[in-house]
Parts: C-alpha cells; structure tokens; sequence
C-alpha cells in the first residue's frame, strides 16, 4: 500500500502496524495493484494482525475512486460519493465496498456503459474480488447505454446480482420507473416491482408487478394498464394479465385532425412493440366515444394493426349502442380512414335501417 497525504499518524502493536490515518489530500492504492486509486479528504485504516494486509479502509470528504482493467472488454470502474467503507479478505483482496451520500458508480466496457445513482447508499458485495451484488438505495438510477440506444430505471431500492462477473438479475421496487430508447424510438413503465433476468450477461426476461403502466412516448398515443407484465426482449412482445381485467387506451389522430379514442379491456393482451401489433384475447370490450354517443363492442379476440389503423373483432363479436345491437362473424375498423366494415351481420331488434346508419355514423 502506498500513503502520500500531507499529515499521517500510526500506532504500532509491537512491531507491527496496526492502524493509522491520513488527512487531506489522500490518495493510496493497494499492494501489488497498480489499476485502482483511490482519493479522499480522510482515510482511517486497520490491519489484519501482524501489519501486513489491510482489514479495513474508511475514506471521508470528496471520495473518488477508479479501478482501470487489466483485462480487454471488461471495462473501468468509477465511484464517487461522500462516504466510502471497504472491508478485505485476510490476503487484501476486496470483500464489500459500501459508498454512502449521492454516489455514482460508472462501469465503462466495449460498446457500452452503465451508471448507478443513488441519494444514500450503494454497497458491493465481492467474491474473490469480483462484484457478487449490488444493492442502492434512495432515488436510485442504473443507465445502460448501448450501441442501438439506452435503457433507464428509477426507484427507491435497486439491487444487482451476478454471474460470473455478468449481470444476472435485476431488482427495483417502489416507485419503478423504465425509460427505454432503441432504435430512435421510446417506450416507457411504471410498476410497484420490476425483475429482469439475464443469461449470459444477456437480457432474457423483463416482469413488472403492481400498478403496471407502459405508454409509447409522448404524446401518448398507446397506453397499457396491468396488474402484471411480462416483456421478452428477444421478440419484442409484451404480455399482459392480472387479477383484474388489463385496460388498453389507443389514442389517434385522423387527416382531419379529429382525435380518436378507443378504450379496450380484456383477459389478456400481446403487445409485439417490433411489429406494432396488439392482440387482446377473452372478454374482450371497446368503448369509442363518451356519454350518450358511445358504441361498445364486444367480442372474443381482437388485432390492433398500429401500422394501417385497422382493428379486427372476431370470435362473435358485437356492436351495441343503446337499445341496437349488431352481431356479425368480424367487425373492422379503421381509426385513420374512418371505415367500418361488417361481415355476415345479424340486426337484432328494435333496431331498423335508421338506426343501423345512425349506429355507424356515431361510431365513426
């Protein structure tokens, strides 16, 4: 270990070092390690018995550390905060690191990089000198940045497991927040619980519990409510279940300039974000329009086409407005052109020809 500071004290055991602290200006590495520096305002240090491995360091005032790799790919290491305690194996090799008052931890690797923030604390728990897990808390932010875009989660408690010096899973709760940028394009999600697993370092599963919003941007023109989701990255799609019935809200605007609403609740909804694509599947219910002038179909399936505007009912699907109903083997509408089409309808009465027109005409 080398100690360069202005003013530093020991206490020695016999012949052998025991403690000592440095003040102002302090900057050290470890024995035989020439990739990781750290600097502070303070340092207070205690040895394993017999003086010559470090047991413990705690560094006070403006803590900066970095640890460069030595190995190609696997990236440097930055942290800063106002507190940092670390505590080492009996042969100096790095057992916990516990960074306290709004650190940031940066981890820098070939096309990519992430950032931990948090308001209170960050501890890192290593084995054989490799982070084992993470865990933050207050205001906690972890941005990845990759070649195709980035991907952000807010909470109170964030924690990070690993594999073999890999990510292996990912967990937030209390306030989640997912902010997500691929390919020019955002998407956003609220929850109570988010969990993501990796395989191989690679993302592999994304489930959100609790109060589960996803909207496509801004401005919202597609809004998903769920007790539950879960998101596969590999394909895009996104599933959405719960207790209670999932609440999709699809929101366009025509080349008129006339804004349309559709309000759909069903079992099940498959959200394919690659294809823009939505299948709502049992018990399925749309509500367009408000008050009086509302029509509600209802139907066993239904295919949102994001692309050309088209929404399919199919699986007896039926139109009610009022005291009219309309039953027929598919249902299409289209928000953007204003169409809809029926096949092989059934009019049920009282209603007539008058209110069939009537019927369309509102619900366009």
């Amino acid at each position: 270990m080398c100690i360069r500071d202005r003013d530093s004290t020991r206490i020695h055991k016999g012949l052998f070092l025991e403690r000592f602290a440095a003040f102002e200006n302090v900057s050290f590495h470890l024995s035989g390690d020439d990739n990781s520096e750290i600097y502070s305002d303070e340092l207070a240090a205690k040895f394993f018995e017999g003086g010559e491995h470090l047991e413990s360091g705690n560094l006070q005032g403006e803590v900066s550390a970095v640890q460069r790799s030595s190995t190609s790919g696997s990236g440097d290491t930055q942290l800063q905060s106002k507190v940092l305690a670390l505590s080492f194996e009996s042969n100096e090799i790095l057992e916990e690191a516990r960074a306290e008052g709004d650190v940031k931890f940066k981890l820098s690797s070939d096309g990519m990089g992430k950032r931990l923030i948090a308001r209170d604390f960050v501890q890192v728990d290593y084995q054989g000198g490799v982070p084992n897990k993470i865990v933050s808390q207050g205001d906690c932010l972890l941005e990845s940045i990759m070649t195709d875009g980035a991907d952000r989660v807010m909470a109170s408690h964030v924690t990070i497991h690993y594999q073999k010096g890999l990510f292996d899973r990912i967990i937030a709760r209390d306030g989640v927040r997912v902010e997500s940028l691929r390919h020019g394009e955002q998407s956003y999600t609220t929850s109570e619980h988010l969990d993501v697993v990796y395989r191989d370092g690679v993302m592999h599963e994304v489930v959100q519990k609790g109060k589960v919003r996803f909207w496509d941007g801004e401005p919202v023109t597609l809004e998903l409510k769920s007790d539950l989701a879960e998101f596969d990255p590999r394909t895009g799609i996104i599933v959405a279940t719960g207790t209670q019935p999932p609440t999709l809200r699809t929101i366009d605007t025509n080349s008129s300039g006339v804004e349309s609403t559709i309000v759909t609740r069903a079992h099940r909804f498959t959200l394919d974000k690659y294809k823009g694509r939505v299948l709502a599947q049992g018990g399925v219910s749309s509500v367009f329009g408000e008050g009086v002038n509302s029509t509600l179909i209802n139907a066993g399936s239904m295919t949102v086409e994001r692309t050309t505007g088209w929404v399919e009912y199919s699986v007896d699907p039926n139109i009610v407005q009022g005291d009219n109903s309309i039953h027929g083997q598919v249902v299409k509408y289209n928000y953007q052109d204003q169409q809809l089409v029926l096949s092989l309808i059934h009019i049920s009465e009282p209603t007539r020809p008058l209110y069939i027109s009537y019927a369309v005409f509102c619900l366009k």
